[in-house]
């Protein structure tokens, strides 16, 4: 995977994989799913709508966040060859760097949520406790991103005068070889944290009421606390990551809000975010009026309205009687 040398061009603006209504768009979702994990009070599973649910529809929303933009980059690459000449419109490295950093992102708290059920019994109750479907297609789409990383880092930069850069805390060129180890290294740690994952949750056997007793006792509003904390700075980092990347690589006219390309995940993250405010802060006074609201008491209600001694057809009756 190469490059031509000499000096290096203005990269061509793919707003289509990372314009800045998507990257917003994935940005806001983080935050919604740390406020569900934070603020979860593990309502009763008999109520119709609660914070548990809305965790894993932000996870399912941005689970097809990553999937659209890893079936983004496969269709360029398969479309156009990265060895095509730079003044062609195709895919540059840069572009899949920084689409693996938004995907990145996303997988960092499913890896931490891999971990944590392969040490805790099935009955713990915390908010994060995923379904069998959902264990099948996180460790699908993970699967799948960390064997096309382990690809891409592989693949030899050959840039020379072309340089184009990446954040390792520092700004540093996606060619230099400490920096493919590290990521090579990082994702094969991942595909073995989802392998162990899916192995521990499907084929191991129940455990032991001593594991159980445990488990209870781990996940505390302490723990709870420090997870949500350490979720929040690797959602910062990756955040700073993205934007020092773009900024880097000269990368300009992709922070506009200008097509519905970029309006349309933009939407849907404030639609999630508003919805996350929504039942943390709100949700529990409607809930108190449904449950006292009942269909008769509706009833007597609107008979007390209308009722001629003293509701709207009363007041009628004594403004035409005077």
């Amino acid at each position: 995977m190469d490059s031509k040398t000499g000096p290096c061009p203005a990269f061509r603006d793919n707003k289509d994989l990372y314009g800045l209504g998507i990257r917003l768009g994935f940005y806001i979702q983080w935050v919604g799913l740390i406020i569900c994990e934070v603020f979860d009070k593990k309502k009763p599973c008999n109520q119709p709508r609660h914070l548990h649910s809305e965790f894993f529809a932000i996870r399912i929303t941005n689970a097809s966040f990553v999937t659209a933009e890893f079936i983004a980059v496969l269709v360029q690459i398969a479309k156009t060859s990265l060895k095509s000449d730079r003044k062609t419109e195709f895919i540059q490295p840069v572009d899949i760097y920084i689409v693996l950093l938004l995907c990145f992102g996303s997988s960092l708290s499913l890896v931490v949520v891999f971990i944590w059920n392969m040490f805790t019994p099935l009955n713990v109750e915390y908010p994060m406790r995923p379904s069998r479907l959902s264990v099948r297609l996180s460790c699908l789409l993970l699967t799948a991103v960390s064997l096309f990383q382990l690809w891409f880092w592989s693949q030899s930069f050959d840039f020379k005068n072309c340089k184009t850069y990446g954040f390792a805390f520092n700004k540093t060129t996606i060619d230099e070889i400490t920096f493919r180890v590290t990521h090579g290294i990082l994702y094969g740690a991942l595909l073995l944290v989802v392998v162990l994952n899916f192995i521990s949750f499907f084929f191991l056997p129940k455990r032991s009421p001593l594991v159980d007793k445990l488990g209870q006792k781990l996940w505390s509003s302490k723990m709870k606390a420090w997870y949500c904390l350490a979720k929040l700075l690797v959602c910062a980092v990756i955040i700073v990551a993205t934007e020092l990347t773009i900024s880097w690589n000269g990368i300009k006219s992709i922070n506009e809000l200008d097509s519905a390309g970029q309006t349309i995940p933009f939407i849907v993250g404030c639609c999630v975010l508003a919805r996350v405010i929504y039942v943390t802060g709100l949700q529990d006074r409607v809930w108190k009026w449904e449950e006292a609201a009942t269909w008769g008491d509706m009833f007597d209600a609107l008979r007390r309205r209308f009722r001629p001694d003293g509701g709207i057809l009363g007041r009628v009756e004594l403004v035409g009687a005077h």
